[in-house]
């Protein structure tokens, strides 16, 4: 899941995530480190093939992902914080290498749609955490990204003729995620006729026409009574700008009328009366400690101050499985947790065992190595190639100085020659590694 060279770096780099350390020992574990995102530069090198992980294991990845990480949920907001930045850096990397590879097939967009999934789940899951752990601006940039990508994968299908059962689903998030924007029925005109005339989009486009229409009542009816969980958490961001329009609607008509609390909660879709007053105190209204209605008056009104954003049991209650089932999809979500091997260059000993493209080159060539792993690791039984070239350089220079004693010194008129010595005969063996058949001899 993760290349052997950035592994080590991020070991001597200190930038191993906890989430990637074994829990016992605290050490970094190999088979649990994933890719961590790099963002691109002008002097970054392209990726060499090898680093770049298979479809494979990228569908490992993400599923390892699911399962390991994204259901172990923490509790407080700095463990939450950083096992939303672990998932976010780990599913950027994803989406990144989609676009190196240039995948245009089913795996990449089932990655997509589950990235996509994910940042819709970010969104409401994390919405009461502070901006300093948790950018909601940036994780809907990031969900914008996410959709854009998987409207250029459903063209690039429907040219193919392929289709994309989960495309009515991620079209009406498209169109959630801009029910203010007045482009949004044209944007759904350009689609085909099946997807038009979905479930999904026909709620999509209800619901847009509510918010814009400022029906708050039908707003949070079709939520409770139609939506799914993660239609729910898209139209999430909404409510607070719902909720403002409904008390400004409510004080200009019943004017310093009481109105129930129980009742508004119910309209508005609060969880207790609590939050109800608590919203209305932000706005200006106030409630009596020991009444269970409000005067709807405009004296101190203030719409404009912000409402803190907060999860809702009424939506959790949608969900029907784990956070893992919920971005994997409508399909039977299957992983079998395992500690995989992974490729490893050094021992135990920190020594240099298992370079392919070494082993290759040595394998082609009458350098002696060591077959005995428990004296001698591989570099030291062969030595580098850097050595091998100098102890090469040495053997063809004690050759030639061999050579030049090897010459007939009278006139080439006599016929003289001489008798080799024994040691020289050997060290020409021992050095040009030949084959000595015979040796003649001239007699004078």
């Amino acid at each position: 899941m993760c290349t052997e060279k950035e592994r080590y770096q991020r070991i001597v780099q200190k930038g191993v995530s906890p989430f990637e350390c074994d829990i016992a020992t605290g050490d970094a574990a190999h088979e649990m480190m994933v890719k961590q995102y790099a963002r691109s530069a002008a002097d970054q090198e392209r990726p060499l093939p090898h680093e770049l992980r298979s479809e494979k294991i990228m569908n490992h990845a993400m599923c390892y992902l699911l399962h390991n990480i994204l259901d172990e949920f923490p509790e407080s907001a700095d463990q939450r914080a950083a096992w939303y930045n672990f998932l976010w850096s780990r599913t950027r990397a994803l989406r990144k290498e989609v676009t190196q590879l240039s995948m245009s097939d089913l795996l990449a967009l089932n990655l997509v749609e589950r990235c996509t999934r994910l940042h819709i789940l970010f969104g409401y899951v994390l919405c009461d955490l502070e901006t300093e752990h948790f950018d909601t601006a940036m994780n809907n940039e990031t969900l914008g990204k996410c959709l854009q990508t998987l409207r250029h994968l459903y063209e690039d299908f429907a040219k193919r003729g392929i289709p994309c059962e989960n495309e009515p689903e991620f079209r009406a998030y498209d169109v959630m995620l801009h029910m203010n924007d007045t482009n949004v029925l044209s944007q759904v005109l350009s689609y085909r006729s099946d997807v038009r005339q979905s479930q999904p989009i026909c709620l999509a486009l209800k619901l847009a026409g509510a918010f814009r229409d400022k029906n708050y009542c039908r707003f949070f009816r079709l939520l409770k009574n139609e939506a799914t969980f993660l239609q729910c958490c898209v139209s999430h961001k909404l409510f607070g700008a719902t909720r403002s329009n409904a008390i400004s609607i409510m004080v200009n008509s019943y004017g310093r009328n009481a109105f129930p609390l129980e009742k508004l909660r119910n309209i508005l879709a609060f969880d207790l009366i609590e939050e109800v007053t608590e919203t209305l105190n932000i706005y200006g209204l106030r409630t009596e400690s020991e009444s269970d209605h409000v005067m709807l008056t405009k004296d101190g009104l203030t719409l404009n101050e912000s409402v803190p954003m907060k999860p809702y049991q009424w939506i959790d209650q949608k969900k029907t499985g784990k956070l893992s089932q919920v971005v994997y999809g409508p399909n039977l979500f299957q992983f079998f947790a395992s500690r995989c091997d992974v490729s490893n260059s050094f021992n135990h000993r920190n020594e240099y065992t298992n370079d392919k493209v070494l082993e290759a080159v040595l394998d082609g060539s009458n350098i002696p190595v060591s077959s005995d792993p428990s004296a001698f690791s591989f570099a030291q039984s062969a030595g580098s190639l850097s050595m091998q070239a100098t102890m090469e350089q040495k053997r063809k220079m004690e050759v030639e100085r061999i050579k030049r004693k090897l010459v007939f010194e009278d006139s080439p008129t006599s016929v003289q020659a001489f008798l080799l010595p024994a040691q020289m005969i050997f060290q020409l063996v021992d050095l040009l590694e030949l084959e000595i058949h015979e040796f003649s001899v001239l007699a004078p």
